[in-house]
């Protein structure tokens, strides 16, 4: 969806196998965040509360220990830099969580949702869980760039996951929640119907783009 939404012609043509064009995806350091807290919410949904320090040591051996992130350089010095500011935004991943009380729902739901007969999109929600009364669905980001309100109030799959969990749970999150860590922000956001009708008209022009074969191009491509 979102090498569409860049370039419609980009898009066809990588698929057409015509040009190869490296989408930019999560980041090593982040599928390995990413799976360090999941594993962290799985437990919890389980009843084992972890601590800091046996988070950091699950950090380290999943650094260290696990090759498919392929984050370990030749330069010790390198790794252990990386490993260093993995375990701050791990630290303040933890202040966080120890601030509330909550029930995790799930943990990395996955969804289908159709658009057509032919045209589903998926995906899955990182986290949904109630903390005081409230059902919040949740994001933690550990990109580089610093996120704004702006981010929150209209990023794409934000809203797909709101409307997938308006799907499975009958009823819309309270609160969508998406921390920052390397700045410590906390950003809360909604989603209504006139975000999803956005999405709707979106996912209906980039079916029928693709059936009549009409692509557009950005400048940037070109």
């Amino acid at each position: 969806v979102y090498s569409f939404k860049k370039c419609q012609l980009r898009y066809h043509l990588n698929k057409l196998g015509q040009v190869t064009v490296k989408e930019r995806g999560l980041s090593q350091e982040h599928k390995l965040f990413d799976h360090l807290l999941k594993y962290y919410f799985e437990e919890l949904q389980q009843g084992n509360v972890l601590d800091f320090q046996q988070m950091k040591k699950k950090l380290s051996n999943m650094l260290y220990h696990k090759s498919n992130y392929n984050l370990l350089d030749p330069d010790k010095k390198k790794t252990r830099r990386r490993e260093v500011k993995l375990i701050e935004y791990l630290r303040t991943f933890m202040e966080y969580e120890s601030t509330i009380t909550q029930k995790v729902v799930g943990v990395d739901v996955s969804f289908s949702m159709p658009f057509s007969q032919t045209f589903i999109l998926e995906g899955s929600i990182p986290l949904v869980r109630v903390v005081d009364g409230k059902a919040e669905m949740v994001v933690f980001k550990i990109t580089k760039n610093s996120l704004d309100t702006v981010y929150a109030e209209t990023d794409f799959s934000l809203t797909a996951y709101a409307m997938a969990f308006q799907i499975m749970f009958k009823r819309a999150p309270d609160v969508i929640k998406i921390y920052h860590l390397p700045t410590k922000s906390v950003y809360k956001t909604k989603r209504e119907s006139r975000h999803f009708k956005r999405v709707k008209n979106f996912m209906k022009e980039m079916e029928r783009t693709i059936k009549e074969g009409s692509y557009y191009t950005s400048e940037s491509f070109l």
